[in-house]
């Protein structure tokens, strides 16, 4: 069976994980902090000198993850995303909710961020893109990829989720002003939760 054009269960490619929001929560929590941000924003925005972790869940809700500000007030607000593993393509969450059909982040118009930021933590690279222009991308080209590219599915205790994995030099070559970042490649084996 193709992968393309197909729904596939998140378990058949995590060995049967169902997720569990507030543990992915916790988790999430943890790896906001780790040092590895400072090499990617450092560069990302290099002007910038305040960085403040928003943690209440309705910002978040909302794509704020993180506020940076600059010398002179200005602020960007960033959607960080962080994928374990060595995958070499981007998951683009159109289904938040599939049965309550919420609209993932890559269709969400209700955001409030400036960027999303997608790093993939084996492979060491990190993902930057306007918000705008990704979410443009995806309602001019959203339905193509969901017919090219493969569909995953995130089972959730409460929910489930899809995700379409685009590759890299797709999204590069339909959102021009996309940005990429290195650092050390790292896993989740110092997680303590």
């Amino acid at each position: 069976m193709t992968e393309q054009g197909s729904v596939r269960k998140f378990s058949e490619y995590n060995t049967g994980v169902l997720h569990n929001f507030e543990w992915s929560l916790r988790k999430e929590r943890w790896a906001t902090r780790l040092p590895f941000w400072d090499g990617v924003y450092g560069p990302a925005f290099p002007d910038y000198v305040m960085v403040e972790i928003i943690e209440d869940q309705t910002r978040q809700k909302l794509g704020l993850d993180k506020r940076f500000t600059n010398a002179r007030g200005r602020q960007l607000h960033v959607d960080e995303k962080l994928r374990w593993g060595d995958w070499r393509d981007v998951a683009l969450e159109f289904w938040s909710d599939v049965e309550r059909q919420d609209p993932g982040w890559v269709c969400n118009r209700t955001l409030k961020n400036d960027h999303f930021v997608y790093a993939v933590a084996g492979l060491g690279v990190a993902y930057f893109w306007p918000r705008v222009e990704l979410q443009a991308a995806w309602a001019i080209n959203g339905a193509n990829w969901r017919d090219n590219f493969k569909t995953i599915e995130g089972v959730n205790v409460r929910h489930r989720s899809q995700c379409c994995c685009v590759s890299v030099d797709v999204l590069v070559a339909t959102v021009p002003s996309m940005r990429t970042y290195r650092f050390e490649p790292f896993d989740d084996s110092e997680y303590p939760g």
